[in-house]
């Protein structure tokens, strides 16, 4: 977490591709899933990019996916980059009502 500008969209958009499925105890559907840490690379790239993406879509509304990349290193192991484009800087104060 930031000092300041958590609910900046980027950020927000890191915290998801940053967490693993039910890690988040205040959000247990947040974060990709978990199935797919030890599936062989090969397998689980595309299955992580699309659902990255689906997972971006429901949780971050006020962006828009440019490309997702998914790489793997042997010492860090999988890390996922997402390219975003902010379409709405702010939540409606309904939709924040929705989330909470």
């Amino acid at each position: 977490m930031l000092a300041k500008g958590n609910a900046d969209p980027q950020v927000c958009v890191g915290n998801l591709v940053s967490t693993w499925k039910k890690e988040a105890f205040y959000g247990r559907r947040k974060g990709i899933p978990v199935n797919q840490q030890d599936m062989p690379f090969s397998s689980a790239e595309d299955q992580l990019t699309a659902d990255t993406e689906d997972m971006i879509n429901e949780f971050e509304e006020r962006v828009e996916v440019n490309d997702i990349t998914v790489e793997y290193d042997e010492e860090l192991g999988i890390s996922v980059n997402v390219d975003v484009e902010i379409i709405n800087e702010t939540l409606d104060e309904e939709e924040e009502e929705d989330d909470e």
